[in-house]
């Protein structure tokens, strides 16, 4: 068999009938998701001791030897769930540039049918002002919406250049934002059971133990840029994200998903040029991960869902908890990098003895 695990025992090797003709012995199994055990009986120990694997295997049992169903191993997995707050519309996670316009601040080209909007600010450092089509896809709002097409740096004060002719009533109010749409949410978990249950996982949505330490107060982050672990574990109100920690063993397999935003400035999808990360574990083999669930609709809607990226997110989420099991890219499928078939979204072989043989996530 592919028995991975050890320990399992039996109380004794005989017992005796009690006024009911029944003998009772008690069996412990390993510990190892997907051992397989049957458990041989019988009233005349000699027969009991000729039998062998063969025989149990051809179901060419000794006279008076029963045999039992086969026993399997399954394990639970413990699933801490977490998500961001709703988009921040105030303060330095502040999702949009706002500002003033006068009747001077516009050069309408009627050949492109383009508008220079002068936007009266340097773009911040956080809007990576250097990068012209990072506002592309995205809305300039005066009045009405307008698409965004690219920004243009100075030294001084940028411009945004924006689709048609912007006219209207001044000086005016005007608002910016990329083409960030995505509501943080608790990651997508749907694929866990039929790839996990494959491996004799049950998966619990069950906060990791706790039903209350799920929860979708962990603040907006724009783009995360400290380490996995930090916004993992100490969220910028100083509070604890990941609160399974304590209770996690090798009898209480536990792991952890957030619901992120995005990644760092140089991968998240914006402009759609530049590459984006969909998740991140805080090490192979770690304690948990992030999901940057903006990052991974922007590639979606870029690909126009596209059959590789239907249902993107819950591949995602499978690859990094397969991460927290150790596992790498090398044996592909579910666990390939980027998008990859839904007829592939589940675990190589070799990966699944790898989840089955780990002493715990």
């Amino acid at each position: 068999g592919d028995n991975l695990g050890s320990g399992e025992i039996l109380s004794s090797s005989s017992a005796t009938t009690n006024a009911s003709g029944v003998a009772k012995v008690v069996f412990t199994v390993s510990m190892q998701p997907g051992d397989n055990f049957k458990i041989a009986a019988s009233t005349c120990s000699a027969r009991l001791n000729e039998t062998t694997q063969t025989m149990v295997d051809n179901d060419n049992l000794p006279r008076s030897v029963k045999l039992s169903p086969t026993l399997t191993t399954w394990r639970k997995l413990h699933l801490e769930r977490d998500s961001m707050v709703i988009v921040a519309t105030s303060g330095p996670e502040d999702n949009w540039v706002r500002g003033g316009i006068d009747t001077g601040s516009v050069d309408y080209d009627p050949v492109a049918d383009e508008t220079e909007v002068a936007l009266h600010q340097d773009l911040a450092d956080c809007w990576e002002e250097t990068k012209q089509f990072h506002f592309e896809g995205g809305t300039f709002h005066a009045g009405m919406d307008y698409s965004a097409l690219r920004a243009i740096s100075h030294v001084g004060d940028d411009e945004i250049v924006v689709d048609g002719n912007v006219f209207v009533g001044w000086p005016c109010a005007y608002s910016l934002k990329d083409d960030d749409s995505k509501v943080p949410d608790y990651p997508d978990i749907s694929l866990m059971s039929s790839c996990f249950e494959a491996c004799y996982i049950e998966c619990l949505d069950d906060g990791g133990g706790n039903p209350s330490w799920k929860t979708s107060d962990i603040p907006f982050d724009r783009n995360t840029t400290c380490s996995i672990s930090t916004a993992m574990n100490t969220n910028s109100a100083g509070e604890p994200g990941r609160n399974s920690a304590a209770v996690e063993a090798s009898d209480w397999w536990v792991v952890y998903i957030q619901g992120a935003f995005q990644n760092g400035l140089d991968n998240d999808n914006d402009p759609d040029s530049e590459s984006g990360t969909f998740g991140q574990v805080d090490s192979i083999g770690g304690e948990g991960c992030l999901i940057w669930l903006e990052t991974i609709l922007d590639v979606v809607n870029e690909h126009a869902g596209g059959p590789h990226y239907t249902n993107h997110e819950q591949k995602v989420v499978v690859h990094e908890v397969g991460h927290q099991f150790g596992l790498t890219h090398a044996n592909g499928k579910v666990m390939a990098q980027g998008a990859v078939p839904v007829a592939d979204r589940y675990f190589h072989n070799a990966d699944k003895a790898t989840i089955r043989s780990i002493l715990a996530p």
